[in-house]
Order: structure tokens, then C-alpha cells, then sequence
């Protein structure tokens, strides 16, 4: 035992519980960093000293140790006081609950009365932060992100989920915040308007095109028999709104040939054909690729993108199984 800390018996008549500082590995600590330990022993008469059991509980059992410095004097009741304050504080700082970061909500009044709030304040579709906070996030691990999952086929059919379309790429989207898009030009020449202020397709093209993350979506239309699918250009982000307009201008931009045509009816051959006369007659002189018959002018001369919707009866009339992948229904004007 070591003789600094030796052991000192109270008058057997007031068997009171002492607790004596040792250091943890049996000897003198070189620093006071390294945190003490404290054993508790029941006092019993001398005779019995040599067969005492010992109980050493090493606190705290979690969390750092307070700093504290030991006294130079070796009076056993100074350590025993210090001990117990030690004890007290560690018991407070475990009740007491930590404290919680107050939210702050957005200001009361119309957006336009706090501009930078509204540019400032995230949300959902904000760049980088998507669904982090979803209650899906315990079902799914795809992506360990902070922007949240990025949820499959597979896990969209298994939680019989339809996610929700970003505000812009809605049919229904308000006339305060939508895409002005003609398809016929790429997507880079799109634009976000808000009212009076108007957006680079780069200020949009990363936020997320649904709520949660997919990492795929169909596109149908009613004015087209193909599909397109959308996959996204990175893994981790899943799909955007530039990937969104990106696979759609690809699509749109796809040759038709003569067994198409051939497929449909005299009277729509003869819309194609105007569409496509109108849609070359305003094309620059070096997009030869796109003076062939496209899909755009299947659908006609209503080229401007009017967003999408998701129509239950419809893909039922359409498909005789629904895929669990979400489908998507493009409108035009």
C-alpha cells in the first residue's frame, strides 16, 4: 500500500462510509489530467482490517474527469471531502440535461419583405442538405451523406413511397417560380423565374428533383408512346432538376424513322412535319443533327416546358402493372 494514502480508522462506534483517492494504477500520478479513482470502504474493527473486502468503482463511467488537484497535505479528511465533491459534480453534470439549440423560425410577412432570408434560410430542396432529417433515413443506408438517401427502385416500392416533385417541375408550379424552358434549345438556356428576378440554369441545376432522393425516374407522355428514364449523373446526389431537363433534351433530340412514321396516322404525319418545319426554321445554322425528324415534333408545335404531373388513372390505363419506379407525365404549351 502506499504509504502516502495510508489508511486511518475512525472510532469503531461511527461505522461511516469513507472513500479514499488512490491512483489507478496503485501509485503516485505524474498528472493531475489522468483523473483519479475512488474506492469505498466499510470500516470494521482492527482486529478484522487484514480480511476487508474492497469495492472500487472507477467514476465517472463515461465523460472526462474534472480537473481537480490533490491537496499537499496528507490528512485523510481533506481527501475524503474532495472525493465527495467530485461525486456531486459528476452526478450534476449527468441529471442536468445539456441544453438545446433554439430554432429559429422564418419571419412573419410575405417573402419579398425579407429577401435574404429567403436565400439564406434552407429547406428541402436546398443544394446539400435534401432529406437528412426524413424518418426513412432508419430504413434506408444507401448514402451516408448529410444530403440523406438516396432511395432506389427497390426501397420506393418497398416504403410505398411517392416522393414529391421539386416546386419548379410541377404542372401546377405557381407563375411566381417555374422553368421558362423552349425544349427545342438545350437546357442550359433555361431559366427559374421568381417574380422579377430571373435564374442561370446553373443556380438550379443541382437541387434535388424530388423529395426524398430517388435515383431514378421515368418520364411518359400522352402526346408520345416512349419512355425515358432518368438516372442520375452522380450516384450520391441522385437525381436533380438539370438531370431532369438534361435526359429530357437528350430524349427529345432522338431521330425518328421511317417505321415511326409509318406507325401513326396520315393526319398526325402532316402535324410532324409542320412542327418540324417550324422548329428548323428557328434553328441556328450549325444544329444540322437536330433538322432530322425528332420527338419533339411528334408531340407537336407546343414546345415550351410546362412541368409534370403524376396521374394515377392514367399510368393504370397505360401500363398494365405499374412499376414501383416513379413515373412522370410531361406537359407542354
Amino acid at each position: 500500500m502506499d504509504p502516502d494514502h495510508t489508511l486511518r480508522h475512525r472510532d469503531t462506534k461511527s461505522p461511516t462510509l469513507r472513500s479514499i483517492l488512490r491512483p489507478s494504477s496503485g501509485s503516485r500520478r505524474s498528472s493531475p489530467q489522468d483523473g483519479p479513482s475512488v474506492q469505498f470502504q466499510t470500516p470494521s474493527s482492527r482486529s478484522s482490517s487484514s480480511n476487508q473486502s474492497i469495492s472500487v468503482s472507477q467514476i465517472p463511467l463515461d465523460g472526462p474527469i474534472p480537473p481537480v488537484t490533490l491537496p499537499a497535505t496528507q490528512d485523510s479528511h481533506q481527501l475524503e471531502q474532495l472525493a465527495l465533491q467530485l461525486v456531486a459534480q459528476l452526478r450534476r453534470q449527468r441529471i442536468t440535461p445539456p441544453p438545446t439549440r433554439k430554432v429559429f423560425s422564418r419571419p412573419e410577412g410575405k417573402p419579398d419583405d425579407f429577401p435574404e432570408f429567403r436565400d439564406t434560410m434552407p429547406d428541402k430542396w436546398t443544394v446539400g442538405l435534401g432529406c437528412a432529417s426524413s424518418l426513412i433515413t432508419i430504413a434506408i443506408s444507401d448514402s451516408s451523406t448529410v444530403d440523406g438517401p438516396v432511395l432506389d427502385v427497390e426501397s420506393v416500392a418497398k416504403l410505398r413511397l411517392r416522393p414529391m416533385l421539386h416546386p419548379i417541375l410541377r404542372s401546377t408550379s405557381s407563375n411566381d417560380d417555374h422553368i421558362v424552358w423552349n425544349m427545342i434549345s438545350p437546357p442550359e438556356t433555361a431559366i427559374r423565374a421568381r417574380k422579377d428576378v430571373q435564374e442561370p440554369y446553373d443556380a438550379f441545376r443541382f437541387e434535388p428533383a424530388t423529395f426524398p432522393r430517388v435515383a431514378r425516374l421515368n418520364i411518359v407522355s400522352r402526346c408520345h408512346p416512349w419512355e425515358f428514364i432518368v438516372r442520375s449523373y452522380d450516384d450520391s446526389a441522385g437525381v436533380t432538376v438539370g438531370d431532369v431537363l438534361r435526359i429530357l433534351f437528350m430524349y427529345l433530340s432522338v431521330g425518328l424513322k421511317e417505321i415511326d412514321l409509318q406507325a401513326t396516322s396520315a393526319e398526325h404525319r402532316q402535324a410532324i412535319t409542320a412542327a418540324h418545319d417550324a422548329r428548323t426554321r428557328v434553328l441556328p445554322p450549325d444544329k444540322e443533327l437536330n433538322r432530322n425528324i425528332t420527338i419533339l415534333d411528334w408531340i407537336g408545335q407546343e414546345t415550351h416546358f410546362a412541368g409534370f404531373i403524376h396521374d394515377i388513372e392514367y399510368l393504370e390505363g397505360r401500363f398494365r402493372d405499374i412499376p414501383s419506379n416513379l413515373h412522370i407525365i410531361l406537359c407542354s404549351k
